[in-house]
């Protein structure tokens, strides 16, 4: 009986130390940045669903995993927003979302800031990716920034008027 009670402790401690933080439309909040017709434009993504089990002291067992529904890009431009869905650009009735997922996380010498490394998926092609984030503790959780790009020609992404690559900006608070 107390060997059960000790495993059954044990366990509890684990779980307790690897909870997964969970990310949502709520939590998270994903823009993206490109140039269309010769202007900057912004718009944002929703459908998002992730988890992410992070601890500063722990980061060999750190991941972080983030989808996010392309058939959500809005604009403030209603021709921008109607391009990002067509099938030369997202195609979201083929490949409905765009994924982010860690194979590793490294410390920066910078407090909170973190080194991610691991693949992008986009329309159904999968590249490795790194780039820097912040993970600030803050209430039980940590609030994550970090941004990286999404190049149009490596994921084949004819975005009618669409100039340039598109710069993908997160920030979230996962708890």
């Amino acid at each position: 009986m107390k060997f059960l009670l000790f495993v059954l402790f044990s366990v509890t401690c684990v779980l307790a130390n690897s909870q997964a933080l969970l990310l949502n439309d709520t939590s998270a909040d994903v823009h993206f940045i490109t140039r269309y017709a010769n202007e900057d434009m912004e718009g944002y993504f929703k459908g998002i669903q992730g988890s992410a089990v992070f601890k500063e002291d722990n980061l060999a067992g750190a991941y972080f995993k983030m989808v996010f529904a392309v058939a959500t890009a809005h604009t403030t431009s209603n021709q921008m927003s109607l391009a990002l869905v067509q099938a030369d650009c997202f195609n979201p009735a083929r490949y409905p979302f765009i994924e982010l997922f860690s194979t590793s996380i490294k410390p920066l010498n910078n407090d909170h800031m973190f080194e991610f490394n691991g693949t992008l998926k986009v329309k159904g092609r999968t590249k490795l990716i790194s780039f820097p984030f912040g993970a600030v503790p803050r209430g039980g959780g940590y609030d994550f920034s970090f941004s990286f790009g999404i190049r149009r020609k490596a994921f084949d992404l004819d975005c009618t008027d669409t100039g340039k690559d598109i710069k993908i900006v997160v920030h979230a608070y996962a708890k």
